[in-house]
C-alpha cells in the first residue's frame, strides 16, 4: 500500500512538472498563434479580441478608459462582454477584495493619468447603466460613456432591472467561466488571457509580435509600470533627496513559498532592499491551500502562465517548479526561524525559493534539506532543536495575523513605513515611499 502510495505521489509530481514544461514552451504558445490568429486569417477572418468587463468593477473603469486609444495603435477590434459583476469563489475575500480594487484602481489611474474614483456606484446608477449597455452602446466610446455616467453619477432618469438584461450578463458571465478565467477587466486574445492596465505590456507586444501594430515605432503605449532603482546623484529636478534611506526604516515582506508571486516579489524587493540600502524583514505565511482555502484549476493555470511571462519580462529564472504544497513548507518553515537567528532569513528563503522554481529539489525529503542548510553554514540539528522551543506554527499564525490587521488575505504584500500595497505589481511605490522618505 504504502508503495503504490509513493509511485502515485512520483507520477502526480512528474505529471506537475510536464505541465509546466508545456506551459513554458514555445511550441503551445505557437500552437496558440495558428489556431486564434493565422488559421482565421487564412479564411479571411479576424482573430477576435473579447474584452470582459463589470460596470460594478473598478479595474473595468479603469481598463475601459484606454480601450479606445489602443484600438488606434493597433489593426485590432475589440468585443465587449458586460458580465454581472458577482464575485466568483477564487476571490477569497469578497469584502476586502472590492475595498482594495477601490483603492488599487485609484493608484493606476494616478499613474496613467486617467479618471480616478471616490467611491462605488449607487445601485440605482449601476442598474440603470447595465440596462442602457444593452440599448445604447454602438461603439467603444459608447461603452466608455456608459461607464463614467455609471460611477460619476451622470444619468439624469433611472431604469428598472430587466431579467432579459441580467441574463445576458450571466450568460457572459458563464463565457467567461468558460473559457478559463474568473475576474472583470480581462482581454482574452489568441487563447491568452491579460488581466487589467497591468498586463497590457504583455497584450501589446504579443500584437506587435503578430504584426497589427499601426505605429512607427515599437513601443507599447500602455508600459507596466516597473522599479527604477534610481542612483543616489539624480538632478534636483529629479529627486528632491539623496536616496539613503533612514536606517531605522526596514521593508516588511508577507510572502509564501508555494506563491510563484511571492517568489518574483521577493526576487525584486531583495534587490531593491540592497540598492537603497534598507533593511528587509521576511514574514512567511502558510500557502492559502493549507489555511483551506479553496483554488480552482482555472486560477492555479492562469497564476503559472502569468507569472511565466512575468519572470521573463522581468529577467527573473523561471525553469521549473517542485511543489512544497505540505510537508515541504512545513520542513522549510521548521528551519527558517533558527536562519533568521542566525541572520540569514533573506539568504535561506532566496535558496528555497531557488530550489523550488529554478532547480525542482523536492523539499519533503529531510537530507535535501540538509544538504541545503550546509550550503548556507547553517546547523541543521541546531534548527531542528530551535524549532522546538520556537514552533513554527505560532511565529506563522503570527504574520498572518499581523497580514490579516493591512486589510489583506493573500500574499505577497509588502510594507514601509505607512505605505503597504498587495501583489509584485506595485512593489514601485514601495520604492516611491523609498525615495521620498
Amino acid at each position: 500500500m504504502k508503495r503504490s502510495f509513493r509511485q502515485a505521489n512520483v507520477l502526480g509530481k512528474n505529471i506537475k512538472k510536464l505541465i509546466i514544461v508545456w506551459l513554458k514552451s514555445d511550441l503551445r504558445q505557437k500552437l496558440l498563434d495558428f489556431r486564434y490568429f493565422y488559421l482565421p486569417r487564412f479564411f479571411s477572418k479576424q482573430c477576435k479580441t473579447a474584452v470582459f468587463l463589470a460596470l460594478n468593477d473598478p479595474q473595468s473603469l479603469i481598463l475601459i478608459q484606454v480601450l479606445a486609444p489602443l484600438e488606434k495603435c493597433y489593426d485590432i477590434e475589440f468585443e465587449l462582454n458586460l458580465i454581472s459583476g458577482m464575485l466568483s469563489a477564487d476571490v477569497l475575500e469578497p469584502q476586502q477584495w472590492r475595498q482594495w480594487s477601490l483603492a488599487d484602481a485609484n493608484v493606476l489611474a494616478a499613474h496613467y493619468q486617467l479618471k480616478t474614483i471616490t467611491e462605488y456606484p449607487q445601485q440605482k446608477d449601476l442598474v440603470t447603466g447595465q440596462q442602457l449597455w444593452q440599448i445604447q452602446r454602438r461603439s467603444l466610446a459608447d461603452a466608455c460613456n456608459i461607464f463614467c455616467k455609471t460611477w460619476y453619477g451622470g444619468f439624469s432618469e433611472h431604469f428598472p432591472a430587466s431579467t432579459p438584461v441580467i441574463n445576458s450578463q450571466f450568460k457572459n458571465q458563464d463565457t467567461l467561466s468558460s473559457k478559463g478565467h474568473y475576474l472583470a477587466s480581462t482581454i482574452l486574445f489568441c487563447g491568452e488571457w491579460f488581466l487589467g492596465i497591468d498586463r497590457l505590456e504583455h497584450f501589446e507586444r504579443k500584437l506587435i509580435k503578430l504584426g497589427l501594430s499601426q505605429k512607427e515605432k515599437s513601443d507599447v503605449c500602455y508600459p507596466k509600470a516597473k522599479l527604477q532603482f534610481l542612483s543616489a546623484t539624480k538632478s534636483k529636478n529629479q529627486l528632491e533627496k539623496p536616496i539613503n534611506s533612514d536606517t531605522s526604516s526596514v521593508i516588511t515582506a508577507y510572502i509564501s513559498l508555494r506563491s510563484p508571486y511571492s517568489y518574483l516579489g521577493f526576487t525584486q524587493v531583495k534587490q531593491l532592499a540592497e540598492h537603497y540600502q534598507v533593511e528587509l524583514i521576511i514574514k512567511p505565511v502558510l500557502p492559502l491551500m493549507m489555511r483551506d482555502y479553496p483554488i480552482s484549476m482555472d486560477k492555479m493555470r492562469y497564476f503559472f502562465l502569468d507569472t511565466i511571462r512575468e519572470a521573463k519580462l522581468l529577467n527573473i529564472p523561471f525553469e521549473d517548479f517542485e511543489d512544497p504544497l505540505g510537508q515541504g513548507v512545513i520542513n522549510c518553515y521548521q528551519l527558517f526561524a533558527y536562519a533568521q537567528q542566525q541572520n540569514k532569513a533573506v539568504a535561506f528563503m532566496e535558496k528555497m525559493y531557488r530550489v523550488i522554481y529554478v532547480e525542482g529539489v523536492d523539499l519533503t525529503k529531510l537530507n535535501h534539506l540538509q544538504k541545503l542548510c550546509q550550503q548556507l553554514g547553517l546547523d541543521f540539528q541546531a534548527a531542528l532543536v530551535f524549532d522546538l522551543k520556537h514552533p513554527w506554527q505560532q511565529w506563522v499564525q503570527q504574520n498572518l495575523t499581523e497580514l490579516e490587521k493591512l486589510d489583506f488575505w493573500g500574499v505577497p504584500c509588502f510594507v514601509f513605513q505607512d505605505v503597504k500595497v498587495w501583489g509584485q505589481d506595485r512593489l514601485w511605490q514601495i520604492e516611491k515611499a523609498i525615495i521620498e522618505s
